[in-house]
Order: C-alpha cells, then sequence, then structure tokens
C-alpha cells in the first residue's frame, strides 16, 4: 500500500511539472506573438 501511494505521490509530481512547464511555454509564446504584434505595430 505504501508503495502504491509513493508511485502515485512521483506520478503526481510529474504531471504537476509538465503542467507547469506547459502553461509557462503557453505564457512564453502568448508574450513573444505579442512582441511581434506590438513591434509591427510600431513599424506601421
Amino acid at each position: 500500500m505504501r508503495s502504491t501511494s509513493a508511485f502515485s505521490f512521483q506520478y503526481s509530481k510529474q504531471i504537476a511539472v509538465l503542467y507547469l512547464y506547459s502553461s509557462l511555454m503557453m505564457v512564453w509564446r502568448l508574450k513573444q506573438r505579442v512582441s511581434g504584434y506590438f513591434s509591427l505595430f510600431i513599424a506601421l
């Protein structure tokens, strides 16, 4: 029972790290796109 709980904890930790990484990448891409639009707006 303890081994399964430890395994589930490790699994949930891995999922949390993956979720955090994907959200960070999404925010970074959004920032890149917004800065690109902003520079285009300045160029116009």
